[in-house]
């Protein structure tokens, strides 16, 4: 499937393309409709040409290719995002794509496909060349031959080791079941820059975590039917089988992740801030997982927030998810850290799977929640609340970690020699 990204437009293809652009134009509809979907079956290297006839004089053939453009881009997102799963929840090689092939994406025209290749590079190989997919052309070029260099002289000595599965699912019995997908070790900028809109300064300093070792973290929160049928009871204010559990406290969410574990013989916790923020980001550097929006105007995309919400929760996983495939991580319900809060700790915190502060007043609560405004729905937002009491903005959701040994995908150490 990924190779439909790295095909090259032959001149064969070009005249049997323009032809069908023509068409789109045709007297006759069915003429027109039949092009319209020729077009759309089209491999992704006819993008420039539909691009370009996107521009044209003719309104029939601009609005058509415009409607065909929307489907191909969108079709070629997936793929990329796709990729990016596929990479960020280490299957193996054979199922990623191979290295070359995403070496060759480096130089892809698609923004979005040169990002998720240079991650799957920087991934897979444990190299990143100097590469960032939104460099000057030259500096992408040389980048890309560096890569490519590497890639000649080591691949045959490039062994990939399997990794645990991408997503599990923990059986809390009656049917009702606890959905998590696995979040890839590495690297980010946890925190905010100074210039980023409504920014608070327990944001920062901003500073770069590792994340050392993989870890799964649950779709969605946990809803009140799961939490039910772990302990036995529901506090929730706001009724929903599958709207997110509330007014729990900071105890009652360990509770539960102590009694899933004993059910399961899965080490269920919540999750550190760190890696709370590390899932949320999803590997974006924007106020939001998606972008930085500053006129808010996409948020409602993504979360139940003052905005939409009418003062109330929601179902889960009714708004869209991050890259990561995690839905609510902005908004819908506060969500319990493990960590103790510290409006200062960022200055002095452990640059590698940092825990929090070792004592603090209140714990760490994360995403903002229905009564919560687009500024504090951001992916860096920190609230922290007095031991963590209960409250109905507050829930939480679960991660679980790998068993000791599964770190998922590394290059053989014969790769590693290879700069």
């Amino acid at each position: 499937m990924f190779r439909q990204l790295l095909g090259r437009l032959t001149d064969a293809d070009r005249i049997r393309i323009e032809k069908l652009i023509a068409q789109l134009g045709a007297e006759s509809w069915k003429d027109r409709d039949k092009a319209t979907q020729a077009l759309r079956n089209e491999p992704f290297t006819a993008l420039p040409l539909i691009r370009q006839a996107a521009d044209s004089k003719d309104w029939e053939i601009a609005e058509r290719s415009r409607s065909i453009l929307s489907v191909l881009e969108s079709k070629q997102l997936d793929i990329a995002l796709h990729l990016r799963r596929a990479i960020a929840t280490r299957k193996a090689a054979k199922d990623a794509a191979v290295v070359g092939d995403l070496i060759a994406l480096l130089q892809d025209e698609n923004f979005a496909v040169r990002n998720t290749a240079w991650r799957g590079v920087l991934h897979l190989t444990g190299q990143d060349f100097g590469y960032l997919a939104s460099t000057e052309p030259d500096q992408s070029r040389q980048a890309a031959r560096k890569a490519q260099e590497w890639w000649e002289k080591n691949k045959a000595t490039f062994v990939m080791k399997a990794g645990p599965p991408d997503a599990i699912a923990l059986d809390l019995g009656g049917g009702v079941k606890l959905e998590l997908v696995l979040i890839p070790a590495g690297k980010f900028m946890m925190g905010s820059p100074k210039e980023e809109k409504d920014r608070q300064d327990s944001e920062g300093p901003q500073h770069e975590v590792a994340i050392s070792k993989p870890f799964y973290m649950a779709v969605y929160p946990v809803t009140q039917e799961q939490y039910e049928k772990v302990t036995g009871k529901n506090p929730s204010h706001f009724k929903g089988a599958q709207n997110p559990v509330e007014n729990v406290n900071w105890d009652d969410a360990v509770g539960f992740c102590k009694h899933l574990s004993q059910k399961t013989g899965k080490t269920v916790q919540l999750p550190t801030e760190a890696q709370w923020e590390y899932a949320c980001r999803a590997g974006s550097t924007t106020r939001f997982c998606y972008g930085d929006d500053n006129d808010d105007s996409k948020l409602g995309d993504y979360a139940w927030y003052t905005g939409n919400s009418g003062g109330t929760t929601h179902p889960v996983g009714q708004k869209k998810p991050n890259d990561w495939g995690l839905y609510d991580m902005h908004g819908n319900i506060w969500q319990w850290c493990s960590d103790l809060y510290d409006e200062k700790y960022y200055a002095n915190s452990p640059k590698t799977d940092p825990q929090g502060p070792a004592t603090s007043s209140a714990r760490v609560l994360r995403g903002g929640g229905w009564g919560a405004s687009p500024a504090l729905s951001r992916s860096a937002t920190r609230g922290g609340w007095g031991w963590g009491g209960r409250d109905i903005y507050n829930g939480f959701r679960v991660s679980v970690a790998l068993p000791a040994g599964q770190g998922g995908l590394k290059p053989s150490p014969a790769t590693q020699s290879g700069n």
